[in-house]
Parts: structure tokens; C-alpha cells; sequence
């Protein structure tokens, strides 16, 4: 779980009736009772997932804290520079940037800017040589240098799914 208390999370799992005996023998927890007695009977998720869900902006903001990690972020499409690369408006954080995010293939449905998206992948830097050769990119010399000049030295989030969120 993250530290800072205003970084989402996103849990997925199944949601059942909080039946504290139940839950304690099929995973074999053992449960103080007196701080769930609230929630007994009561709706709740038993968690098989949870990934840290920040906005774009708190990603730009402090990058380093979510390198080498998976997040879903969910925002506006701000710009797309190609079919395969976009940026999310960072949400009027002070301080914040917009985030790059590259998806791994084009999507097989159409994204268009100002359109909210959802996206699960990995934030890492964005160094143009290693991500060009890590996924088999192949950008003209000029497409590069402008990468370069605008987004070096910041993060990008390596998409493995994106989606439209209901």
C-alpha cells in the first residue's frame, strides 16, 4: 500500500458478505474481529490484486517513486503523437507535466484525444534508445529528436492494456 495517503488504489477480487469465520478458514487468516465488527454481514472485496492507481500528474510529479512498477492510471487523452504513443493531461496538479505513455501495439479500438482512458503498464524512464530496442520501434531521426528534446529525463508508462472505463 502506498505511503501517501492520496494515491489510489485499485482492487480487484471478488466481492462477498464479510462472514469473519468463513473467510478466516478458507485462507486461513486469523482475523481480529473487533476492529471488522462494523462490517460484518456487510459487503467487501477479498482482494486477488491491488495496484497503486494515481493520476497522471502524481506520476510526472514524483516519477521515481513509481519506476519499475505496474499502476492503472486512469485520464484525458491530452495529445497523440502516433498510434502508438499519447500523452494523459496531468490534472491541474501544480507542478505536474502531462505523462507519455507508449502502448506496446496500436489499439484495436480507436482512441481520440480529450476521450478518458484507462491504461494497466509500467512506468519506467523514458530513455528513446532502450525503449526504440526493447520494443522493436523503429522511429525516423526526426520523431527521435523531438522525443528526446520534449520527454527525456521524464517518465513514460509502457502500456499492456488500455481500456475505456465505465
Amino acid at each position: 500500500l502506498p505511503s501517501d495517503e492520496n494515491i489510489k488504489v485499485q482492487v480487484t477480487g471478488q466481492v462477498r458478505n464479510l462472514v469473519i469465520p468463513k473467510i478466516e478458514q478458507e485462507f486461513n487468516l486469523n482475523i481480529q474481529d473487533e476492529y471488522y465488527k462494523d462490517y460484518i454481514n456487510k459487503p467487501a472485496i477479498i482482494a486477488r490484486y491491488l495496484v497503486l492507481a494515481p493520476q497522471p500528474g502524481q506520476i510526472t510529479q514524483r516519477p521515481e517513486q513509481y519506476y519499475r512498477r505496474q499502476v492503472t492510471v486512469t485520464g484525458e487523452v491530452d495529445n497523440i503523437h502516433s498510434p502508438v504513443l499519447l500523452t494523459l493531461d496531468e490534472n491541474q496538479l501544480f507542478g505536474g507535466q502531462d505523462l507519455l505513455v507508449l502502448l506496446k501495439a496500436p489499439p484495436k479500438v480507436a482512441i481520440n484525444q480529450d476521450q478518458t482512458v484507462s491504461i494497466i503498464g509500467e512506468v519506467r524512464p523514458f530513455a528513446i534508445a532502450e525503449i526504440e530496442k526493447e520494443y522493436d520501434l523503429t522511429w525516423d531521426l526526426n520523431v527521435k529528436r523531438e522525443l528526446e528534446s520534449e520527454y527525456s529525463n521524464r517518465p513514460v508508462l509502457v502500456a499492456e492494456t488500455i481500456y475505456h472505463p465505465s
